[in-house]
């Protein structure tokens, strides 16, 4: 059979696993897959995701493609794939896309959610799903502060020590903090966003929201130093949400 390039839409649970991409000794989402598909396929199979999740950091909506000789039909993959998989990760959707495809190259834009409990202490169900903290803070001035991120910025201050991307340069299509029930979400979706940048501005803006207020934060912004961000928040709040590419997948 000739070589076909199977699309996979994957949610998981990131407590559980030292990040997206296979580690020595480690275990990742992408090698616990991989293993699965080694099952099915009888032979290795690579997979390539959208982009690398941290350790602790969950996904709502990974994208990821490996290519296969396999005759399995594709609307088979996601019930063979979850029956080899941990519960703490799950193909939701299976498909052949447009040829071509590449999960990661062809990715336009992708956005984040980042959850916040305010007002209370985590209950032993939240620890590592979510931010908790011991106010509630002034929806109004948080999204003064994320309209700062719209547009086209250098994000040299939120990045990582160890980020190896040679631009620091992102577009923000979007960010902004709103309620859902007892829940501060804060979603942002952008074209890429650099190693620990979206947990690095979230606790910058609740630092800013409390003090500088948005004027100090666009200052933050516009140093392009890493040692004006505030802390970084905990990665167990953060889930990668969606993809969106040039044409639809699934």
């Amino acid at each position: 059979m000739d070589q076909r390039r199977i699309a996979l839409l994957v949610a998981y649970d990131g407590s559980q696993y030292s990040g997206w991409q296979i580690q020595d000794r480690q275990r990742t989402v992408q090698g616990e897959i991989e293993e699965a598909l080694h099952q099915l396929h009888k032979c290795p199979t690579r997979i390539t995701g959208s982009g690398r999740t941290d350790t602790g950091v969950h996904a709502l909506g990974q994208v990821a493609h490996f290519d296969t000789t396999s005759s399995i039909p594709v609307h088979k993959y996601t019930d063979a794939l979850n029956s080899l998989l941990s519960p703490a990760v799950r193909v939701k959707k299976a498909a052949e896309p447009y040829t071509g495809f590449h999960a990661r190259y062809d990715a336009i834009e992708r956005e984040y959610e980042y959850r916040i409990l305010p007002g209370t202490r985590l209950s032993p169900f939240d620890m590592g799903f979510a931010y908790g903290l011991d106010y509630i803070p002034d929806m109004k001035q948080l999204n003064r502060i994320a309209s700062v991120l719209n547009g086209c910025h250098d994000f040299t201050t939120f990045s990582a020590a160890g980020d190896k991307c040679e631009s620091k340069i992102r577009n923000i299509a979007s960010a902004h903090f709103y309620m859902r029930k007892n829940m501060i979400l804060f979603v942002i979706r952008g074209n890429a966003f650099l190693w620990r940048m979206v947990r690095s501005l979230v606790g910058t803006i609740l630092e800013d929201e409390r003090g500088g207020g948005r004027d100090y934060f666009m200052m933050r912004l516009n140093g392009r130093d890493r040692s004006m961000a505030g802390a970084t928040a905990v990665p167990g709040g953060l889930y990668l949400r969606r993809v969106w590419y040039g044409k639809d997948i699934f």
